[in-house]
């Protein structure tokens, strides 16, 4: 008798066990991954988020691994991000109120990091202005205290008049600090450190301080590039500003403080065998290209590697054009500076 209570305690238990197994396998998945997404759609209008499953961990209570994982914000042609990922692992926790009630949820997330990784930023000429539809009250509130990627990729993809000049950043190691749209997120500085290689040359390190907030832009950048072939990146400048880069960058770093619509960037760089030529555009004749090739000849340093110091340095102050947006008006701010350095005489 003793036997038969003992066997039927245990077959009790493994269909507990299976019943539990099933539920965390396919039944809370699906609960989550409808959650989440209408959480999305709630908290950010603009956005769109797809993942083709989630995985529950019952070792470690709280982690999510997301697989086949896409998402975009923003408007296409004015100032779109698009994000994927093979495999995303997430360490989150909901409070406030239950994952299945009907109140305001507070999303919390540790940390995040992703295998497959591709960020592809789009800007440039704006279609129509599309509506938003209004931010419900109730949407989810969001942080996510880090984030980290390994052996990444970035794409900037700028179109201007029709034409889409891409640039390319390759092995990107990286962690983002505090994001999100809770007050304490948005109170909060957020900070990004990262590095790769630019096109198929130069090792570049990127360290970013801003405000996400709304509101005037509040942005700090440091660049640091290390043994870039210029021409390397005329894929994007040829189309983008009409210029060729012919030369070595030795060593470059840039310091670039954005407040609302002005930036001023401190540019430093040690190069060898530069030059600069203006093709001929559609908002640029042959006559002006010659021209202007002929005075960047006069004025252009070729070389600086011998220069002190000082003399390998300069300081722009740049406004911002109407509607530009931040991430081409880091990179002209940049370029600018670097111009003014090859202007520099000994």
């Amino acid at each position: 008798m003793k036997r038969k209570s003992w066997l039927f305690s245990y077959l009790v238990i493994l269909a507990i066990a299976v019943l539990i197994a099933i539920v965390v396998k396919f039944v809370l998945p699906g609960v989550l991954k409808h959650k989440i997404l209408e959480g999305v759609r709630e908290s950010c209008p603009d956005c769109v988020a797809y993942f083709q499953k989630v995985d529950i961990s019952l070792a470690h209570p709280g982690l999510l691994v997301f697989h086949d994982v896409r998402f975009t914000a923003g408007q296409g042609g004015r100032s779109l991000v698009e994000a994927r990922a093979k495999e995303l692992s997430v360490d989150i926790s909901f409070s406030k109120s239950s994952l299945l009630g009907s109140s305001q949820h507070r999303l919390e997330i540790q940390n995040v990091s992703g295998e497959g990784v591709e960020v592809i930023y789009a800007d440039g000429d704006a279609p129509e202005e599309k509506k938003l539809s209004p931010e419900s009250s109730d949407k989810m509130l969001f942080a996510i205290h880090e984030t980290k990627m390994n052996d990444a990729l970035f794409r900037y993809v700028h179109t201007k008049k029709k034409v889409t000049s891409i640039l390319h950043i390759h092995d990107i190691d990286g962690t983002l600090g505090l994001v999100g749209n809770t007050p304490e997120a948005l109170d909060t500085v957020s900070t990004a450190r990262l590095t790769g290689q630019i096109e198929k040359s130069g090792r570049g390190e990127l360290h970013v301080a801003a405000l996400l907030r709304p509101g005037p832009w509040h942005v700090d950048v440091a660049l640091d590039i290390a043994d870039q072939n210029l021409s390397d990146l005329n894929g994007f400048f040829s189309k983008s500003d009409g210029v060729e880069l012919q030369g070595h960058m030795l060593k470059a770093s840039a310091q670039i403080v954005v407040r609302d619509e002005v930036s001023k960037a401190h540019v430093s760089a040690v190069y060898k065998d530069a030059d600069y030529k203006e093709n001929v555009t559609k908002d640029r004749s042959a006559i002006e290209a010659t021209f202007s090739n002929l005075g960047a000849q006069l004025i252009m340093t070729k070389s600086n590697v011998d220069f002190p110091p000082e003399k390998q340095a300069a300081d722009v102050e740049v406004k911002r054009d109407a509607g530009e947006p931040l991430v081409h008006y880091l990179l002209r701010s940049a370029k600018l500076g670097l111009l003014e350095v090859t202007k520099t005489k000994k």
